[in-house]
């Protein structure tokens, strides 16, 4: 933390005309306690705890003693922004997971989320090194910065980090078995959120291959190029972009 009182002879003593240096008195609630003997202003308080809130005052030394201490100020050092934020992506179908690196005098952390350029909404307030976002659309990526806090207050922002909540398999796939001769008909349910869908086929226990990519409007698809009398396992993915 560091103390800066601009004009010294104005600000910090009465007179300090014929002052050899300065000393510093910090308390946290008791009695004040001599930190340091500078000789100008600023001066930096580098074994303040992290979240703690101090009383300082100042008193201007001479060759005969010091003088009456200044009036006190308060202040405090903070915390440094949680580093390591990260938001899923596409992992998880029913919310944004946020995770991050543990911040020393921390006494919890607040999480907020934002779509494009738009406000900052708070999404959770935590002493825990993780948050859930359920009030996601699936699909849409967000991005998120985490803060430290303490009793005294707020951190930084930690850098920004993007997630975005998955969306649910398409169900109801159907698969017509043997009903045509020119192909095999596939149908499925719409997925909320999906732009499109992206059609598999495997034989056996071979290798899965995509064979089409088709628009969110439609919801079947003819295999044509099935081979007639083979059995083949479909698989249908609801795509976002």
């Amino acid at each position: 933390y560091e103390i800066t009182y601009g004009d010294w002879s104005s600000d910090v003593c009465s007179s300090d005309l014929g002052a050899t240096g300065y000393r510093v008195w910090r308390s946290d609630g008791g009695d004040y306690v001599s930190i340091g003997t500078p000789t100008a202003s600023p001066f930096l308080d580098t074994t303040a705890t992290a979240g703690t809130t101090y009383s300082y005052e100042v008193s201007a030394r001479t060759v005969a003693g010091n003088s009456i201490a200044s009036a006190a100020n308060d202040g405090w050092r903070n915390v440094p922004a949680p580093a390591n934020v990260q938001a899923s992506d596409g992992t998880d179908e029913d919310a944004i997971n946020i995770t991050w690196n543990a911040v020393a005098g921390a006494t919890g952390y607040r999480v907020y989320r934002t779509l494009g350029a738009g406000v900052p909404v708070q999404v959770d307030d935590t002493v825990e090194l993780a948050a859930t976002d359920l009030e996601v659309t699936p699909g849409v990526v967000y991005s998120y910065k985490v803060y430290a806090y303490t009793d005294s207050g707020e951190s930084a922002a930690s850098t920004a980090n993007t997630g975005w909540r998955n969306i649910l398999a398409p169900t109801g796939l159907e698969a017509a078995d043997g009903t045509a001769t020119t192909g095999v008909a596939l149908a499925w349910d719409p997925a909320d959120g999906a732009t499109g869908y992206l059609v598999f086929r495997r034989v056996g226990a071979g290798a899965t291959t995509q064979i089409a990519s088709v628009t969110a409007a439609t919801l079947a698809y003819n295999d044509t190029t099935a081979v007639a009398g083979t059995l083949y396992t479909y698989t249908v993915k609801a795509r976002t972009v």
